[in-house]
């Protein structure tokens, strides 16, 4: 899981509002990236889903991972409404990084 989380890091925290550009999260101490806190479980729906359908995973991450966050429900979060949230963000390149990563462990 270490390459796949890596691949995530340097594909969206480099690049993230919320990171630096060496992949460093730089929230404030009282706030957790739901990203780093989920990502195995974000990533096991990425891999089970076998979609290429981005609303259907993230419909899978929103009602699996939504309800137990800090920060909303499945149906109501205040920051993946306004964006703020790095799962919600950047689903297509978590998607994308997770997948492929996937793909190349079982070559």
């Amino acid at each position: 899981m270490n390459l796949v989380w890596e691949s995530v890091r340097m594909g969206v925290c480099r690049k993230c509002i919320d990171g630096d550009t060496r992949g460093e999260c730089r929230l404030p101490n009282n706030e957790i990236c739901p990203l780093k806190i989920y990502f195995q479980e974000v990533s096991e729906i990425i891999t089970v889903a076998n979609s290429h359908s981005m609303e259907t995973i993230a419909r899978a991450v929103r009602s699996s991972v939504c309800p137990r966050c800090l920060y909303g429900t499945s149906e109501h979060c205040r920051k993946r409404d306004t964006l703020e949230c790095a799962l919600e963000r950047y689903m297509p390149t978590i998607v994308e990084r997770v997948a492929g990563m996937k793909m190349m462990t079982h070559l």
